[in-house]
């Protein structure tokens, strides 16, 4: 997998956050991505009450803005196992991973 797509930002506590997404066979440069309304947003989607459950199902949802159609195809390709997404806290060397998985295309919205 190459990394096809990259977006950055800072939260309201001015900590960094990237969002790494990554494609088979991409040969090219790294496209900088612009976030849009709350770019990254991460739910847990724990329906027990059991505080001691060590696996917690979680779903990242992220926002960007785009400028022409189909400019993304590749982010949503109909195989639901074909773009991986990285989301790390800070930026660089000293970053975080926080969250990682697989985009599905499924859940791909507009406004």
């Amino acid at each position: 997998m190459d990394q096809q797509f990259e977006l950055r930002y800072w939260d309201l506590a001015r900590c960094a956050w990237c969002a790494k997404f990554y494609v088979p066979s991409y040969a090219g440069a790294v496209e900088q991505l612009q976030g849009s309304g709350h770019p990254i947003v991460i739910e847990f989607q724990n329906s027990d009450d059991d505080y001691a459950d060590p696996y917690r199902p979680t779903q990242a949802k992220i926002e960007i803005k785009v400028g022409e159609n189909w400019k993304f195809t590749d982010l949503f390709d109909s195989n639901i196992m074909s773009c991986w997404v990285e989301i790390y806290q800070g930026l660089d060397d000293d970053a975080t991973l926080f969250f990682q998985g697989w985009v599905d295309p499924s859940q791909y919205e507009e406004p």
